[in-house]
């Protein structure tokens, strides 16, 4: 019996430490992704759709575009991996900005008047988004990458009918709503 009791002391006393220390940072969290949702004044648009004249052989079409991609960010200060075939269907980009990695896809629709499409997004690890961290760093990083973008394809000729979504409105309309730059 006093090996049962002993046993029981010991696992209330480590659900008491847990809870102490887990509580706190669970609430700190939740309390920081609420806070950081609803700070966002501005509203970020990472994808981007255009018309531009880039060849659409070979498959998959777009290392030309990538290429531009790349070098648009790299004349902007943006240090990225260089382009790489994305499953044999578009194009990737990676980066890092601090402790965000960035992921930008640049791929052929051919779906009308937004042919072309560059999808940009900011990731951040489970922890971080347990602790309610890293987010205005990623949306920092973001907002630089795709400005840089902007600068680029709106100074080119190739470029015409540019449009700007966020990922969630785009995933819902399917690009209906739209704006003329990545934020507001």
């Amino acid at each position: 019996m006093d090996s049962y009791n002993r046993a029981m002391r010991y696992r209330l006393r480590t659900l008491v430490i847990v809870l102490a220390i887990g509580l706190p940072l669970i609430a700190c969290g939740y309390w920081r992704l609420h806070y950081h949702q609803n700070r966002l004044a501005m509203a970020l648009r990472t994808f981007v759709s255009f018309r531009a004249d880039f060849p659409t052989e070979p498959h998959p079409p777009g290392w030309e575009l990538a290429e531009f991609v790349a070098a648009a960010l790299a004349k902007s200060g943006i240090t990225h991996g260089g382009v790489e075939e994305r499953e044999g269907w578009a194009w990737d980009i990676s980066s890092t900005a601090g402790s965000a990695p960035i992921e930008c896809i640049v791929g052929y629709s051919d779906d009308g008047p937004r042919q072309w499409q560059i999808h940009t997004y900011g990731h951040r690890g489970l922890l971080h988004r347990l602790l309610g961290r890293g987010e205005a760093e990623r949306d920092v990083a973001l907002k630089e990458f795709c400005d840089a973008i902007d600068r680029a394809i709106k100074s080119d000729d190739r470029f015409r009918d540019i449009r700007w979504y966020e990922e969630g409105q785009f995933n819902k309309d399917h690009g209906e709503t739209w704006h003329d730059s990545p934020a507001s």
